[in-house]
């Protein structure tokens, strides 16, 4: 599925890599990019993660969040 797809995706250029506050941006573009191309839009993807639909919001915008991100 789309969603798996993007999971993979995430997994193997997003997390496989150490994250810091300067790349939040490069990060939230990787998300909205991979999104994109699965043509999923951000409800999509927040319900299939159990997130809110801000949260992917912010991960598309490229905002850091140190706390729970699934309000």
């Amino acid at each position: 599925s789309a969603l798996r797809g993007l999971r993979a995706g995430m997994a193997s250029g997003i997390m496989g890599s150490e994250v810091n506050n300067m790349d939040c941006t490069k990060i939230g573009a990787s998300i909205r990019q991979l999104r994109q191309e699965r043509g999923l839009t951000q409800q999509q993807l927040a319900d299939g993660l159990h997130v809110s639909h801000k949260t992917v919001s912010k991960w598309d915008a490229g905002v850091h969040l140190d706390k729970d991100t699934t309000s």
